[in-house]
């Protein structure tokens, strides 16, 4: 161990400055509890150095603002002050705020603290203030702000203008992993319509040697980013007279090799470049290579090549290696870059490019269409969508400008260019062009928080250069407004970041194109915090992580049983996905509760044992898999076992019963028991019932990591569920389901969702945004250059232009298909780009901590420089910050004792179980209990007594009556008249109330557009024509289908009363209570219902008391269809 590395034991390990010359601590022990070594109080005596910039943030509400926030410096706190200061100042109401953030959790916590700032700053307010009534109502109202990601933004501006976007009102988006199902569907499909239409298209391909499923990756590519342009034009095939040049040299090169390799077999097998030059000669004897697709798939195999030769493979003596060699370094000046062999192929991949890529663009705007046609729409579509909507309708733009006139926007750094067009056309008026670029904002309409130095998502193209664009702008219609005070973290933090990052050859004085001007950061705590380095072992990168993993969960174990730290004060960070279980699970084997993110589903034993019992259900006579399930975790049968039941006559199909007693017999009848069953019920329905009868639950909850494994069975099952909503209830479909649920690698399914007092565990892009007191710095391997995948680019016109290759893996290689003439130039520039992005991503890893950070160095892991934490791992390491932590082995595991009788303990299992199935309140509807609660229920009246009470008031009715009457068309009257109440009007209406008939099935004509529209819209204006209608829309307070559930009766066993209340508003100082009935009134039961009509909105003014404390002086019955109100 190195002199500067001290072991951690029981002692405490002293803080040293880190501004100054160091010198060796004691040989000594553990971290002190927190309270002990950190200052860590607010410096509440000086404001930080930005308040000027602070103040304006919450005062200059009609500028046009650009806050460039640095790491922990208050970027929520920044939307919180403006969202209410807007409020407060009367500037907007609540409703008129659109706050965009990047994720939902994101949203959770701006909403939760808006709400707290909002109902904190009214505390403080005397009865009588001027602002006291526009914060009250913004508290009241607070659900009407739309604070959300963008993708829901963008769902809900649609939703609002669906038929200007071209979209079905009732379009509904797709989940990503159902998204991701539609587009092997669409591809599949294409490729057949191709072939069935004799499309030229596929000649074409054959006619260059390229197989259509080699295309696959690229459709997905393009359907990603469908407002870039891929295409390029058509170039040269290679020269003839050059092709037969390099063809010539290239058998000569390959007749040497054969000259060499005649009659010799190495003991050892041959060489990587013997293997390469035998492939060759057998393709020259069999293929012809007059066929340029022939001939260039060879050259492909030598292109670039520069390794592979071992010498002793080829000869016993010096001259034969001498020989090999000179053949080695020949082939190498072949195939080297820039020479005519290297000309060629470059020219032929060129040739063949806009072919291919042309399928791929075929593909994708088919499937494009597919989607709209269908209203099955993607997260991508959302935001094409909603762009095109705003660039192409003024009046559109200008409506919903006027809806949402206040815009802000969170972590604006990640912001991709489809987004920035959408919020600066709608913070902008028509009459400033359309152009998302030149445009200028209505002035207060976007205030946007961002920092440059943590964006770190380019591969979703949020690009850098386009931030920088936007701050350019803002500089000419706003201002840009910079916070560099932070209140996370202690001065060591502030040193690190100053002594690796400021730079040029990191984060340079200027901004440019690909990176980030620095920025310090000035920490406001007291105190200097710990940052130390620690080593861990091992030569493979399983092993260096396994150690790593020992060592930290060691280390957090100590100090929690110390109680010097608590499990959710603790943040493991790695630069990639693949470890995270193995840290996950040294955790557990400690003892400590773990929340893993990014990580996906996994893939554990009953998750397969799940999918492949459903995929035995669905091809029930399909024997290898009624042996895999037999043999999986679901029966764990023995093979010698299964060979007796063969030998006996047994069959290993499951669509017939078995004969016999043995286990196996028993097994199979089982599974055609589960057969049998789901060919009569739906596959949800059957995959409940299997989870439950067979155990996997427990299974999965009783191992390492239980509540990830149990939490990815549930989202499985959600995964069958979601399918079955959408109509699909068979077994291929949820097999279906299932694999695409297990594929989705984003997908994150906890047991227990935002579960707390967890160590969090994660991959460094899920912790942007995110802090911790203590975080590790884990995994120190990994991090090598990779080629970019393609490269997009703006011109100056501002379209988008892509240039991506198209490549197939073997193995662990990569062979191009075919590329752009350009892409090595463009690879070039686009790795510089992602070079600076792994400078973003570090100074995101460096500055989540807020008081200690830890940094892994793989001590005698092969390929020591690609730990991505070098550059920091080497600052603190030379301020002699090493510390050794103890790796100690977790604690055994309880072992049941195999003699102890369980029988007491599994009944008092089962009679808690019972138990938890026993009703603990009765849920009833307000409707029900007014049309048959007993007569002991004072609420419900006699409907047959007649209130002198009622009054009764007329307005016009509609001379337009519907084909029928029924729950479906008084639904669809409702909602629509919901919506009217709510403001919306004219051709928005008529289209929402379209899709309400589409969706509630009423009748339709031939081409299939609802008969029953004019009918309803003209119901809509009678109503509004009506007295109460009129009172309600001048009312200082109104809400239109009001869901509530209240709980009433014995504490002990409550009754939960719930309903919904069509219209309540607010007549002086007092509540009126509407109902809407659609009754026709000329049925002979029609006076029987008005009475229980009554009792029904008498209960709803007697819950409406309940919930508000407030006095109900009204209740009224609006009878749409016969143009009479009762009032009572």
């Amino acid at each position: 161990m190195r002199g500067a590395e001290r072991q951690l034991g029981a002692g405490v390990v002293p803080l040293r400055r880190l501004d100054g010359p160091q010198s060796e601590g004691s040989a000594g022990a553990g971290v002190p509890p927190a309270s002990a070594q950190l200052g860590g109080r607010v410096n509440g005596l000086t404001l930080p150095p930005d308040q000027a910039a602070r103040d304006r943030i919450g005062r200059d509400l009609e500028r046009n603002l650009l806050v460039e926030a640095g790491a922990g410096s208050g970027k929520t706190t920044s939307l919180v002050d403006r969202m209410v200061a807007l409020v407060r100042s009367r500037a907007c109401t609540v409703d008129q705020i659109a706050a965009v953030t990047f994720t939902r959790k994101a949203a959770a916590e701006l909403r939760q603290k808006f709400q707290v700032v909002l109902e904190q700053e009214a505390a403080k307010l005397a009865s009588g203030h001027p602002d006291l009534d526009a914060l009250e109502a913004a508290v009241r109202d607070i659900d009407h702000a739309f604070l959300g990601t963008i993708h829901a933004f963008c769902a809900r501006l649609l939703r609002e203008r669906p038929l200007e976007a071209g979209l079905d009102p009732g379009f509904r988006e797709v989940l990503e992993s159902e998204a991701e199902r539609m587009q092997r569907s669409a591809w599949v499909e294409y490729l057949e319509r191709l072939a069935t239409d004799g499309d030229p298209r596929l000649e074409e391909l054959d006619r260059l040697g390229i197989a259509a499923d080699h295309l696959q990756d690229t459709f997905r590519e393009l359907v990603e980013n469908p407002d870039v342009d891929y295409g390029f034009d058509r170039v040269e095939s290679p020269d003839a007279r050059a092709v037969r040049a390099v063809r010539a040299e290239f058998e000569q090169l390959l007749d040497r090799a054969q000259g060499l390799m005649r009659g010799r077999t190495p003991p050892d097998g041959w060489d990587n470049f013997g293997k390469r030059i035998r492939t060759l000669l057998y393709w020259r004897r069999t293929l012809d290579w007059s066929d340029p697709r022939a001939f260039f798939d060879a050259l492909a195999r030598v292109h670039l090549k520069k390794s592979g030769l071992v010498q002793k493979r080829w000869a016993d003596d010096g001259a034969g290696k001498a020989q090999a060699k000179r053949l080695f370094e020949d082939f190498c000046k072949f195939a080297e870059a820039g020479g005519p062999a290297d000309r060629v192929l470059r020219q032929w991949w060129a040739y063949r490019y806009p072919v291919a890529i042309d399928v791929a663009r075929h593909a994708a705007a088919a499937f494009a269409g597919q989607r709209k046609d269908r209203g099955q729409i993607n997260f991508q579509d959302l935001l094409v969508l909603s762009a095109a909507l705003l660039r192409n309708n003024p009046e559109a733009r200008r409506d919903l400008g006027r809806r949402y006139p206040r815009l802000l926007v969170d972590e604006f750094q990640d912001t991709d260019p489809l987004q920035a067009e959408i919020l600066l056309l709608l913070a902008s008026d028509p009459e400033t062009g359309d152009d998302w670029r030149t445009v200028v904002p209505r002035p207060g309409a976007l205030f946007v928080v961002g920092d440059p130095k943590q964006s770190i998502y380019r591969f979703r193209r949020a690009d850098i250069a386009l931030y920088q664009l936007v701050k350019e702008r803002f500089e000419d219609f706003g201002e840009v407004l910079v916070l560099e005070a932070n209140f996370r973290s202690l001065g060591g933090i502030e040193a690190l970041v100053k002594g690796v990052f400021d730079r040029e050859d990191r984060f340079g004085k200027d901004d440019s194109d690909r990176q980030a001007a620095f920025a310090p950061l000035l920490t406001q705590r007291e105190g200097m915090g710990v940052l130390a380095t620690y080593s861990v072992s091992g030569s493979r990168q399983d092993e260096v992580a396994r150690d790593d993993a020992g060592r930290i969960a060691t280390e957090i174990a100590r100090r929690v049983a110390a109680g010097e730290r608590k499990a959710d004060d603790f943040l493991i960070l790695t630069r990639n996905r693949k470890y995270l279980s193995v840290y996950a699970r040294a955790l557990e084997d400690r003892n400590l509760p773990v929340d893993v993110s990014g990580a996906g589903v996994g893939f554990e034993d009953e998750l397969a044992a799940l999918l492949l019992l459903f995929r035995c259900l669905e091809d029930p006579a399909n024997q290898p898999r009624v042996l895999g399930v037999l043999t999986g975790p679901l029966f764990g049968i023995t093979l010698d076992r299964l060979v007796a039941y063969r030998d006996r006559g047994g069959r290993f199909r499951i669509n017939r019963p078995s004969v016999g007693d043995d286990e196996v017999a028993d097994a199979i009848n089982v599974l055609h028991g589960w057969w049998k069953r789901a060919l009569r019920e739906p596959a949800d329905v059957t995959a409940e019932r299997v989870i439950g009868e067979t155990g996997l639950f427990p299974l999965a909850a009783a191992g390492n990591l239980g509540g990830l494994r149990a939490g990815a069975l549930s989202y499985l099952l959600d995964a069958v569920r979601a399918r079955a909503l959408e109509g699909d209830t068979s077994i291929a479909g949820a097999v279906d389901a299932l694999a695409t649920a297990l594929d989705w690698e984003d997908a994150e399914a906890p047991l227990v969702p935002g579960r707390g007092d967890c160590v969090r565990v994660m991959n460094l892009h899920r912790a942007k945004g995110l802090e911790a007191n203590v975080v590790f710095l884990a995994a120190p391997f990994g991090e090598f250059d990779r080629k970019p995948r393609m490269r997009v680019a703006r011109d100056e016109t501002g379209a988008a232009r892509g240039t991506i290759p198209i490549v197939v893996k073997r193995g662990y290689a990569t062979e191009i298909i075919t590329q752009p003439a350009t892409w090595e130039e463009d690879r070039k520039v686009e790795a510089t780009f992602e070079e600076a992005e792994k400078t973003r991503l570090l100074y995101v890893a460096a500055t989540r901590a807020r008081d200690e950070l830890w940094i892994a160095r793989g001590s005698g892991l092969r390929g020591r420089d690609s730990s991505p934490w070098k550059v920091l791992e080497e600052w603190v390491a030379g301020l002699g910050m090493g510390i050794q932590l103890p790796r100690g082995l977790p604690p055994e595991p309880d072992r049941l004792d195999p003699e102890i009788d369980l029988t007491e303990s599994l009944a008092e299992v089962a009679s808690a179980a019972a138990r938890t199935r026993e009703p603990g309140y009765r849920l009833e509807t307000v409707t029900a209990r007014a049309k048959g609660a007993p007569a002991r229920d004072p609420a419900v009246r006699d409907p047959s007594a007649h209130d002198p009470a009622v009054r009764t008031d007329r307005f016009d009715p509609s001379s337009l009556d519907p084909t029928s009457g029924g729950y479906e068309w008084g639904s669809v009257v409702h909602d629509v008249l919901a919506a009217a109440g709510e403001g919306t009007r004219g051709e928005a209406l008529a289209q929402y109330a379209r899709g309400l008939l589409i969706e509630y099935e009423r009748p339709v004509d031939a081409a299939g557009e609802p008969t029953e529209l004019e009918a309803l819209m003209a119901l809509v204006e009678a109503v509004r024509g009506s007295d109460i209608w009129a009172r309600a829309m001048a009312s200082s307070e109104r809400h239109s289908e009001v869901p509530f559930a209240l709980s009433r009766g014995e504490p002990n066993r409550p009754d939960v009363l719930e309903g919904v209340i069509d219209l309540v508003f607010k007549d002086g100082n007092r509540w009126v209570v509407a109902d809407y009935k659609t009754d026709m009134g000329d049925d002979p039961d029609f006076e029987e219902r008005s009475g229980r009509y009554r009792a029904q909105v008498d209960l709803y003014a007697e819950c409406w008391e309940q919930l508000t404390e407030e006095k109900v002086g009204e209740r009224v019955l609006v009878f749409t269809a016969q143009g009479r109100t009762e009032s009572w």
